[in-house]
């Protein structure tokens, strides 16, 4: 799940679309399963249950999954992304631990535990980081004596809370550019 993680990082960092790296995704799963469909049979497809179970399958728990995956990482970076996703197993053996009455065995918890701890962890070090001011006085060929009721009154390049790179570029989220100075 991370190499798949990194490689949707990478095409929208190379302009996809969110829409285009879902549908990539949904289409090599589909590529991926179709011999354990065509192995297990198809019969079941021709009901009106398969049918319904095969779509809500494959737009709800599988397209709605890739592309909830696909926004994430235009917010937030790989590792998180994937960190994130190990969530899925921790929730299903805390549901089927409060739902279905089942007991977690020692490696469950241990792992639900780990889990849990990586998410602690990636959501102290996800604290948005100040966007650096962009100093027009002194990119102009002036003094950098900024007037300091300016400082003030002028909002940072990029909104608050956008993860940024330590130069200032913030790290993809829906395409935003920095911004040029007027001449």
């Amino acid at each position: 799940m991370a190499g798949y993680t990194v490689l949707s990082r990478r095409m929208l960092d190379a302009g996809a679309t969110v829409i285009e790296v879902t549908t990539i995704a949904v289409l090599l799963s589909g590529i991926l399963l179709l011999p354990l469909v065509l192995e297990s049979g198809v019969g079941w497809l021709g009901t009106a249950s398969g049918a319904a179970m095969a779509g809500y399958l494959g737009v709800a728990t599988s397209a709605l999954g890739f592309w909830l995956n696909a926004r994430g990482l235009t917010r937030a970076t790989p590792a998180s992304v994937a960190t994130l996703n190990l969530a899925e197993p921790m929730t299903a053996v805390v549901l089927a631990f409060a739902i279905l009455g089942e007991r977690p065995n020692a490696v469950q918890a241990v792992g639900a535990a780990t889990v849990g701890l990586g998410l602690v962890l990636i959501a102290r070090e996800n604290k948005p980081t100040p966007s650096p001011q962009v100093d027009e006085y002194k990119d102009h060929g002036g003094s950098g004596d900024r007037p300091k009721q300016l400082d003030q009154a002028r909002p940072a390049p990029f909104p608050s809370g956008i993860p940024s790179h330590r130069d200032g570029r913030p790290e993809n989220p829906l395409r935003l550019e920095r911004q040029k100075p007027r001449p």
